[in-house]
């Protein structure tokens, strides 16, 4: 539909969403439950490329804007390994499912994946190690939360566009707040 916008009825009932064409109602779903509800709908704009990807046996780290998406094994879950390798494989794929890198992990737990605003990939581990890849699989940085990290294992963490926060197993909070200069505190 190339134009539309929201039908009010002459004593302004809400009638429901307009299109150039007239009322559409089939698949507009209702979005909140108040007196002023507002509707939205959604379609495919095209299919993934990605082939056998089961998204409910892995971890995603989708980046914000229809940026890249990282995706490993889900190492909580027991799940079927015939023919595949013991070490976990990041797939960093394009918005669109074409795979752009594979990065072999062969580091510690991961606990989290995120994405900062300059595209790069930041993998938290267990021992409060932090990686970080481009959109490639190259390698950018890496730095270490401190010694309280390693001692008591992170067992959370928290990744957005500049820094970071992790919690520890003896409920610490340490942050990064630049992933420019890290810091720890």
């Amino acid at each position: 539909v190339p134009w539309c916008s929201v039908g009010l009825h002459a004593q302004g009932g809400f009638l429901g969403p307009m299109t150039s064409t007239g009322l559409v109602a089939a698949d507009w779903r209702p979005l909140g439950d108040s007196a002023r509800t507002r509707y939205y709908r959604k379609w495919e704009v095209f299919e993934m490329s990605w082939a056998d990807v089961d998204l409910r046996k892995l971890v995603a780290a989708a980046a914000p804007f229809g940026g890249p998406i990282a995706l490993v094994r889900n190492e909580k879950m027991i799940i079927n390994l015939e023919g595949q390798s013991l070490r976990p494989a990041i797939n960093i794929y394009s918005s669109a499912g074409l795979l752009n890198a594979t990065i072999v992990w062969e580091k510690g737990r991961i606990v989290t994946m995120g994405w900062t605003d300059k595209e790069q990939l930041v993998i938290v581990c267990d021992d409060g190690a932090i990686w970080m890849y481009n959109l490639h699989g190259e390698f950018v940085r890496h730095f270490s939360m401190g010694g309280e990290c390693i001692e008591r294992k992170v067992v959370e963490a928290i990744v957005w566009a500049t820094g970071l926060v992790c919690l520890t197993g003896n409920n610490q909070l340490y942050t990064v707040s630049s992933f420019d200069e890290p810091r720890p505190q």
